[in-house]
């Protein structure tokens, strides 16, 4: 693949970016420790038609003194980061840096019915610079205020279709406001990375709304009916996107032992395309987990989704346990109709802790959906971390 012009200078302007930020964050974090982590994991599907991912996952976060900062690589994405730079009372400000190769979104690939189809895919990169302000009041209540601008930029591959009409290359500005309400108990899974599934014990609950500004909202997609059967018109996108999402986490041990957790998230956007649209489908981390499906097997920004999970603990580290999961899912034809119908998955889960060493194991199937047949899947990751101290 041939990068675009467009596409170097994207990628030019974001490394200079990020050559900024990376030297700022030791200076303004003084770290007085840094936690450093590394995870890999597969995620591979069958049934109706074969096929699999990896993530590859090196990370360090800085507790600082003044600040905190983060340096993160996730498979073909570059984060960078600080936080906690404190103004007056719970106020403190932030800065992330973000930048995505050619694979951002999983667009390249393109799935309908369970089945990729090579022809709708395409390269997608981006660059995102995202001040804001955090808010922090007693109660365990949090907010934050996002101003982001994203430059996006696309290109062929060599199995695209010449009819598909790409997104235009485009610049966004993304308002967004995030209320949490955080009362979990313990917390070191949510700072330790290599933990790809934290363990539950409370509640914490989102919500946030984002406005999205684009400079160009032009309709894109497989939309020729004479090439695609049946045509995609669901990429129609508002200069102004509206963009809704809510979240719940939950979770207790019971007195036998077992401990149980949910997970929920909906959201209900207005004049998104799949630029935007949360990925839904496979047993990572990075998308809604709906198993036996193909890893974003679906592409939705009107959806309702939860995971409900039993497990109980084997020996002092371990658990074991099994999960069910579904979906509401508009769209789920990907043809742009609203034809809402249910998705549904369940999975054996294993995670298993050896000190700092983390290996998760997950195997599952999903009841057809659609013209999608039953589909099986199965995860395996691996991942270890800890903290050096100055």
């Amino acid at each position: 693949m041939t990068l675009p012009a467009s596409t170097r200078r994207l990628s030019l302007l974001l490394a200079g970016a990020l050559s900024v930020l990376l030297a700022a964050i030791p200076c303004a974090a003084a770290a007085a420790t840094t936690r450093l982590a590394a995870s890999v994991l597969g995620d591979v599907w069958g049934g109706h038609q074969a096929g699999g991912h990896g993530a590859l996952l090196l990370a360090a976060d800085l507790d600082g003194r003044h600040a905190d900062g983060c340096i993160a690589l996730d498979t073909e994405t570059l984060r960078l980061g600080i936080s906690g730079l404190h103004l007056s009372g719970g106020v403190s400000v932030g800065l992330d840096v973000v930048g995505e190769l050619g694979f951002a979104g999983l667009l390249p690939d393109y799935y309908r019915d369970g089945t990729l189809d090579r022809g709708r895919g395409f390269a997608a990169s981006y660059a995102l610079a995202a001040p804001r302000l955090d808010f922090a009041a007693r109660g365990q209540h949090f907010g934050s205020v996002v101003v982001g601008v994203r430059r996006w930029a696309f290109a062929t591959l060599p199995a695209t279709d010449a009819a598909l009409e790409l997104p235009p290359d485009t610049t966004v500005v993304e308002l967004t406001g995030r209320y949490t309400l955080w009362r979990l108990r313990g917390g070191s899974d949510w700072v330790e990375r290599q933990r790809r599934f934290p363990r539950v014990e409370g509640v914490a609950l989102g919500a946030e709304l984002g406005v999205h500004l684009r400079t160009d909202a032009a309709a894109w997609g497989a939309r020729d009916p004479d090439v695609f059967a049946p045509p995609d018109l669901g990429n129609s996108p508002d200069g102004v996107i509206v963009r809704p999402r809510i979240w719940l986490r939950a979770g207790t041990r019971l007195p036998s032992g077992w401990r149980w957790q949910l997970s929920h998230v909906a959201g209900w956007g207005v004049g998104e395309d799949d630029l935007t649209g949360d990925r839904i489908g496979g047993l990572n981390p990075y998308s809604v987990p709906i198993a036996g499906a193909p890893w974003a097997g679906w592409v939705s920004s009107r959806f309702g989704a939860a995971e409900w999970s039993w497990l109980h603990p084997v020996g002092a580290a371990h658990e074991l346990g099994v999960a069910l999961q579904g979906a509401l899912v508009d769209d789920l034809d990907r043809t742009g109709r609203s034809d809402a119908d249910a998705v549904f998955g369940a999975a054996a889960l294993a995670d298993l802790r050896f000190g700092p060493w983390q290996v998760d194991a997950r195997v599952g199937f999903s009841p057809p959906a659609g013209a999608r047949s039953v589909g099986v899947g199965a995860l395996v990751g691996v991942g270890v971390g800890g903290a050096v101290a100055r």
